[in-house]
């Protein structure tokens, strides 16, 4: 009885929300953007990866896709700005777009800075601009949802002070701030590094 009152939860608190969701062709964004139109969101995934952002799309009517690299902020703007044209708000913004450094560089020694650097640009950098663009429409709406994916392993103190601070910011103005961190959900960006 309970994991059918938790469904209807969903399905009320989806139908007819309009969401957006960087790195939503594979592993948890693709999962999240299925089960989002499943349960009568409209979707649109930003997407580096044309071809399964474009395959989702034709599979499920209510999803749709714009080519978006989270580190190009026109990108961003563009994916919010084309989300807002077609549905005339943004109720969820997923910013769930990420990279890690290969398992195999596990060792300072081993790293390349340029590494760390395409890491910041997607994870770090890329969820800011999808905030920023996010927040800016949204807080004249007075509401909205603004979530993060950031890894188990990279919680700290220093990660989640962004978030706060988002919080304490955009919380004036209705918008809910989450992140979810997860732990070794078997996606294809795992697979790559085991």
């Amino acid at each position: 009885m309970s994991n059918l009152l938790i469904t209807l939860d969903i399905i009320i608190r989806l139908e007819g929300k309009v969401a957006l969701i960087t790195g939503g062709a594979s592993g948890i964004g693709e999962a999240t953007a299925k089960l989002f139109a499943t349960y009568g969101a409209k979707v649109t995934i930003a997407e580096v990866q044309d071809d399964l952002g474009r395959a989702i799309s034709k599979e499920f009517p209510s999803i749709t896709y714009v080519h978006c690299d989270v580190t190009n902020e026109s990108d961003i703007k563009n994916a919010v700005d084309s989300v807002v044209s077609a549905h005339g708000r943004l109720d969820i913004m997923f910013n769930n777009a990420g990279i890690t450094v290969p398992m195999h560089l596990s060792s300072v020694l081993d790293s390349e800075k340029s590494h760390f650097e395409k890491v910041y640009a997607v994870n770090v950098f890329g969820a800011f601009l999808g905030a920023k663009h996010a927040a800016r429409v949204m807080i004249p709406a007075k509401k909205g949802s603004i979530i993060f994916t950031s890894s188990i392993a990279a919680v700290t103190a220093i990660d989640a002070a962004p978030v706060v601070q988002l919080c304490n910011e955009l919380g004036k103005h209705g918008i809910r701030v989450n992140c979810v961190s997860p732990f070794m959900i078997p996606t294809p960006i795992l697979a790559a590094d085991i």
